[in-house]
């Protein structure tokens, strides 16, 4: 397992959203304009996915023919602010808009969905375009993926400094993702989170996991991020046969509360205790098995959903649930 500093990360024992956070000069203006503004945002993509339904993943060398495409607005963060106002929690989009074929259609499919970001626009000519993602859908829904980088991963300062001081003082928890950390932009993002620690951190590594440096996991451990991952990637990162196992070793190591998707199991939350000798408690939460469709964005969806539930009191378990059934109906779509 890739470890971060020495320094323990903040435990999460019990659910206290309303104090998420570092304890910071000016806290009542953090609680006074979060009354009025959204208190979570999502750091990071807006991008264009190109589906491709395919009987099987094509061998090297082979040329095979989909039985169907679908073209949709898709990103991590998009895709989590989607599932953040299923289930009644306005959240910020905080994703660069840049210059080109694909930053036009994503310009576009934002007004239609009459999504209204605090985006940075960064639509220059000079800029580079947005992303774009090819998933390769089986028959069963798994989905495999070729992602086109753009602007979302060269994130600045600069856009942050931007946004308006009663918006940052709002927030009480933001999204960030392995895809964008894991680049020369993820030292603006975690410079945001440092700048203002009453903000929680939820990190989704997704499938960057094993990429992002020793120097940006010591720096997210020390903002006591919540993990959240599935199965195959926290298995991938700590070398662990099994989920269960391998959520309890990073809990251990990072002493932070560490989610993890599991399919057809549902989900689980290994929640660090108080005393460092302790072992996590675990929550699990079965889902309602489906036939899915796609699970393009289903990832995506879960975070989402848990990081509104959760940010607005829920128990773990409650939480895990919500974020089940956005996650099960994103898999329907």
């Amino acid at each position: 397992m890739r470890s971060g500093t020495p320094e323990a990360g903040r435990a999460a024992e019990t659910n206290n959203p309303t104090g998420v956070g570092r304890s910071v000069a000016g806290q009542e203006d953090v609680k006074a304009a979060s009354a009025a503004r959204p208190a979570l945002a999502a750091i990071g993509a807006v991008m264009v996915d190109v589906s491709f339904d395919v009987a099987r993943l094509p061998r090297s060398g082979e040329g095979i023919v989909p039985a169907g495409v679908k073209t949709a607005l898709g990103g991590c963060a998009l895709n989590a602010v989607a599932a953040a106002r299923k289930v009644g929690c306005p959240m910020r989009l905080l994703a660069p808009l840049g210059s080109g074929v694909f930053a036009s259609i994503v310009r576009d499919g934002l007004r239609e969905a009459d999504i209204e970001p605090l985006a940075v626009d960064a639509g220059a000519a000079a800029n580079p375009d947005n992303g774009a993602c090819v998933c390769l859908v089986e028959p069963d829904g798994q989905r495999t993926m070729i992602t086109v980088p753009g602007i979302e991963r060269c994130f600045e300062k600069a856009w942050f400094d931007a946004l308006a001081p009663a918006d940052v003082a709002a927030l009480r928890g933001a999204l960030a993702c392995g895809y964008e950390l894991e680049t020369a932009g993820g030292d603006a993002i975690l410079g945001f989170f440092e700048a203002h620690p009453h903000i929680r951190m939820f990190y989704a590594p997704g499938p960057r996991v094993c990429d992002v440096s020793a120097d940006r996991l010591a720096r997210i451990r020390s903002l006591g991020a919540i993990w959240h991952l599935n199965d195959q990637e926290i298995c991938a990162f700590t070398g662990a046969p099994d989920p269960r196992e391998a959520g309890m070793a990073l809990a251990r190591e990072y002493r932070a509360p560490i989610v993890v998707t599991a399919g057809a199991d549902g989900s689980y939350a290994f929640v660090p205790a108080a005393d460092a000798d302790a072992p996590a408690r675990i929550v699990h939460v079965p889902t309602k098995l489906i036939e899915p469709v796609s699970t393009v964005g289903a990832g995506d969806a879960h975070l989402g959903a848990f990081a509104a539930a959760w940010s607005q009191g829920a128990a773990w378990e409650d939480a895990l649930a919500v974020a089940n059934r956005i996650a099960a109906e994103a898999c329907l779509a």
